[in-house]
């Protein structure tokens, strides 16, 4: 009985916590905007203690606002996309 809880254990506490620090280096490493000593001083801290450090960079890390253009915005920035339809290709010969 003991395999069936460590398993347990393993599945749904041990993997969950693994993605989240990974997750979170990741995200630390990623960020253009963070200088190299901030960096690598999270990097350090989540090393060092990997739940807490995690907590406390999810809690303060700084919100990021999208402002690059998309690669819908040349579709979408105008208004409303129409789908062609059959209606407004008439005359065209369009073949399959």
């Amino acid at each position: 009985m003991d395999t069936f809880w460590y398993i347990v254990f393993v599945m749904f506490v041990l993997i969950p916590l693994l993605v989240i620090w990974i997750g979170c280096v990741i995200d630390v490493i990623a960020r253009p905007h963070m200088g190299f000593f901030v960096k690598a001083l999270w990097a350090i801290g989540m090393l060092a203690f990997p739940f807490f450090g995690c907590m406390i960079y999810m809690i303060t890390r700084p919100k990021v606002e999208v402002t690059e253009t998309g690669m819908y915005d040349d579709i979408y920035g105008t208004g409303p996309y129409e789908f062609p339809t059959t209606a407004s290709m008439a005359g065209r010969d369009i073949r399959f």
